[in-house]
């Protein structure tokens, strides 16, 4: 099977989503002028795709061919990708995540209380935002 460098070029701009192209190639360590060329049709290195398959948790397969679902996480359709770019936000959504998925329900509402405890005030404005929508 051939490839086709103009498809995986769409697919990498379908991935990338709304951010900047400069903000995107900084997060995997490539300039604003390769992440654009890649997604223009010229051949990504492996080292690049392989990034994004991970960060992402996209499938290789359809990266490269279009072929199979999208996302490990969801087969039926790809979930909404938020990138977070800053490291310290990100190392706390990695805390409450490993919490939430321990699969330990007493830490699982452990967890949970202490969110809502830390962030009372914001937790009351989305409960208030959600009862008035």
């Amino acid at each position: 099977m051939e490839l086709d460098y103009i498809q995986i070029g769409q697919r990498l701009k379908i991935i990338r989503g709304k951010i900047s192209l400069t903000s995107f190639g900084d997060q995997f360590g490539y300039s604003y002028s390769y992440v654009r060329s890649c997604e223009h049709g010229k051949k990504p290195s492996l080292e690049y795709l392989h990034a994004i398959v991970d960060f992402f948790g996209i499938s290789m397969n359809w990266l490269i061919y279009g072929l199979g679902p999208r996302s490990y996480y969801d087969c039926q359709e790809m979930q909404k990708v938020e990138t977070i770019f800053d490291p310290d936000l990100k190392r706390m959504f990695g805390i409450l995540k490993e919490l939430m998925e321990s699969g330990d329900q007493n830490l699982r509402g452990w967890a949970i209380i202490q969110f809502e405890e830390a962030f009372k005030k914001q937790c009351a404005a989305a409960e208030e935002k959600k009862q008035d929508a």
